[in-house]
């Protein structure tokens, strides 16, 4: 038999390139933050540009200033375009510590504001984007790294701490706030995802083996079978054409059945003509174009197809056939003899052409009469495919990052109020505390928004919050344009951003939230420069835009950002589940078959060799009593392959495998396909089994037989009391013998059927 590699999505492993065969590499949470530290490079980077820029045209700079941010203006350039976060990333570091120490050297003594200088700019975007995207360890390293270089530079320049520095504290914070909920919300999509993909498997391989067993079942009916019958019953037989028919059948039972990947889309018109090449009969194939179906319907389709061409050689005496292939539906058309379907319904039509065809989902039929010819349609539902399995949460990911902006935001206004103000206590105008308050509600409203995505609350938040903002810095005395209260803004910076993060689904979403952050930045400095147009003023607004509005763009960004990197990580997940699918049915086919199927096919290749090449002649007694023989042992397979569709065999099915896994030896034997069983029968029949089955030390007989109006279930087990006690539970007051001897157990149940009138 051909490994079965050959046969299940060879052409899948070959697309996946090797580098994707590794799970940790592309984990959701691996990629997220990988996405994730692109995004605060950019960031960053971008951040540190726009800052060197307002340094470099201000009024009030210094040669050491212009070195430093000339040489910063140079290095983000770079940074921004390679977009590396190798060891570069120590550069980065390097010129936001150089800045704090040579502050003296940069900033004014006289600064308005020192929380908005241009050393201090530069450092609120390296520790956010460290915080979110960082380990902790290292994100809390250089958070410390360059507040202790920036209390340096304030001692010298100011003969003090500056309260601002707190704020590089709470900045971190805030910022690892994210990255752990990020970090929860992707380890748990992995682990989701993972589950899923594992029972995905178990269901697919458990597929896969009915699947094989079914169809090499019906091939071994569609080759050898028909072959052995006519070299059994028949006499005067052509020898050359059965050599010829023999020899074919070697080739379809050497090369397998085709077990494949039945997700992956084939052109079946390439599989009908194939197989019309195989028929001596001359065979027409019509179409209109490629029909694209999942390559297990093509599978099922195209061997049913080769067993109606068959029966046309075999039994029609037609002179051509028609096959027409269309959406949904194949037509086998010959100009034959005919026969009368009633009279004809044998395991071929049945099992070989129904039973595939019920397989994939759709319907086999065949209308013939005595002189008319025969047709096969073979019908199929055309529907897209509904995704296989649990898909990978990307909004659940998603949310993660949006509840850390939430609680990022409530951090910065809790900033606000402690640095600022000193508490609520400290707040002496009634409005700032209202807005103060009205900030921290809008915070907690944000978690509601995330949660329940109640999109009509957040634009009524959005349109609150910027209102009230821009409101409260159009009415603010001048004097207090660049004290404290104008932290608010970046407390209002940061609740639009949670805000907005879950409504970025999209490359034009992320740029319309991108420009109204942006908007509200430059609409705020506008109508501060307007009460005190100073060229101070406009410094200052121009770093809150470079710094604070800049990470905040980033942070919106990153919400699209990384609900594509999970988007990405499902596909590569479902590629890895391709190849773990591949390898898993291969090993199970593989064992299946040199179980059940490997001995048997060696015996009837090897009688079908003979054949074929002649050192068996067909006139030969002993060679047709041994092909009627090997055909009557087939005969009883194929009877017990079609029990095998009933409802209880196919609940006993899976812990019959698992027992022979055990190495349990097991004898089954059903004579006939039982009639149908009351479900509350065959429930506790098959409980009751399945406690022998699974107690079961080294040996198994199950015997089910049918008589007129009963069932009849006979199952001995090596196995011990507590199994037997289990068994007496299941089947509670049901018409059963239960025996025990010498570690043996016999159990025999009658259910009663209904029989038609």
């Amino acid at each position: 038999m051909r490994p079965v590699s050959a046969l299940v999505g060879r052409d899948t492993i070959q697309r996946v390139p090797t580098s994707m065969t590794a799970e940790s590499a592309n984990s959701v949470e691996t990629r997220v933050f990988r996405q994730a530290r692109v995004v605060a490079i950019v960031g960053r980077n971008v951040a540190f540009l726009l800052v060197s820029l307002v340094y470099l045209i201000q009024s009030a700079k210094t040669p050491v200033g212009i070195a430093l941010f000339g040489a910063l203006l140079i290095w983000s350039s770079f940074r921004i375009y390679t977009r590396n976060d190798s060891l570069l990333r120590v550069g980065d570091v390097g010129f936001v510590v150089a800045a704090g120490l040579l502050a003296p050297l940069i900033v004014s003594p006289t600064i308005i504001d020192a929380s908005m200088s241009a050393t201090r700019a530069i450092g609120y975007p390296m520790i956010v984007a460290a915080g979110v995207v960082w380990a902790t360890r290292w994100s809390f390293t250089v958070m410390v790294v360059v507040t202790g270089a920036a209390a340096i530079g304030d001692l010298i320049l100011f003969g003090r701490l500056d309260i601002s520095l707190a704020a590089f504290v709470f900045s971190w914070a805030a910022a690892a706030c994210v990255h752990r909920l990020i970090q929860r919300a992707a380890a748990s999509a992995d682990a989701a995802y993972a589950e899923a993909h594992r029972a995905r498997l178990r269901e697919q391989v458990a597929a896969a083996r009915i699947r094989f067993e079914r169809e090499h079942f019906a091939m071994l009916h569609d080759t050898a079978a028909s072959t052995l019958m006519m070299v059994g019953d028949s006499s005067g037989l052509d020898a050359k054409r059965l050599s010829a028919q023999a020899a074919r059948d070697i080739e379809v039972l050497t090369t397998g059945s085709e077990v494949v990947d039945p997700d992956w889309q084939v052109d079946l018109v390439d599989h009908v003509e194939v197989v019309s090449l195989e028929c001596r009969t001359p065979v027409t194939v019509t179409h209109e174009g490629p029909v694209m179906v999942p390559s297990l319907i093509a599978s099922l389709v195209s061997a049913a197809t080769r067993e109606a061409l068959n029966n046309v050689d075999r039994h029609s005496g037609a002179s051509r056939t028609t096959i027409d292939v269309e959406p949904g539906r194949v037509s086998i058309v010959d100009d034959g003899v005919g026969f009368n379907p009633d009279e004809r319904r044998g395991f071929g039509l049945r099992f070989s052409i129904e039973g595939r065809m019920r397989r994939a989902g759709g319907t086999g039929s065949v209308s013939s009469a005595p002189g008319a010819g025969t047709i096969v349609k073979l019908m199929w539902p055309v529907v897209p495919p509904e995704p296989a399995g649990k898909p990978i949460d990307v909004a659940g990911v998603v949310r993660g990052f949006q509840y850390g902006l939430a609680a990022a935001s409530f951090l910065v206004n809790i900033e606000m109020l402690v640095i600022g103000f000193g508490g609520f206590t400290g707040i002496r105008s009634p409005i700032t505390a209202l807005v103060i308050s009205g900030l921290f509600l809008m915070s907690g409203l944000a978690v509601v928004v995330v949660r329940f995505g109640a999109e009509r609350l957040r634009w009524v938040c959005i349109t609150i919050v910027v209102v009230v903002a821009l409101f409260r810095i159009a009415t603010l005395p001048p004097g207090l344009l660049t004290a404290v209260p104008n932290w608010v803004a970046i407390a209002v910076g940061w609740v639009l951003v949670a805000l907005l993060s879950g409504w970025v689904a999209s490359g034009r979403r992320t740029a319309i939230a991108v420009g109204l952050i942006f908007g509200y930045w430059v609409i705020r400095g506008a109508i501060r420069v307007w009460r005190m147009p100073t060229s101070e003023m406009i410094e200052f607004s121009g770093y809150g835009i470079a710094s604070v509005a800049t990470m905040q763009a980033a942070a919106i960004a990153c919400a699209w950002v990384l609900a594509e990197a999970v988007r990405v990580a499902a596909r590569l997940g479902e590629q890895r589940y391709r190849i773990a699918t591949h390898r898993a049915v291969e090993e199970a086919l593989q064992q299946d078959y040199r179980r059940h199927f490997a001995s048997l096919t060696a015996d009837i290749v090897g009688l079908l060799r003979g054949i074929a090449d002649g050192t068996m002649p067909v006139d030969r007694p002993a060679v047709r009593d041994r092909a009627h023989i090997e055909y009557a042992r087939l005969r009883r397979l194929f009877a017990q392959a079609e029990s095998f569709e009933h409802p209880l065999m196919q609940r006993l099915r899976p812990l019959v495998d698992a027992a022979a896994r055990r190495n349990v030896d097991i004898t089954l034997d059903v004579q006939s396909r039982p009639p149908e069983l009351a479900p509350q029968d065959l429930e506790a029949v098959a409980a009751a089994i399945g406690h022998l089955v699974e107690g079961a030390q080294e040996r198994i007989r199950l015997v089910v037989s049918s008589s007129l109006g009963h069932v009849t279930v006979s199952i001995v087990s090596d196995s011990n009391d507590a199994v037997c006690a289990q068994v007496r539970d299941a089947l509670a007051d049901g018409d059963y013998q239960l025996t025990v001897a010498d570690r043996v157990t016999w159990l025999r149940v009658h259910i009663p059927v209904a029989v038609a009138a």
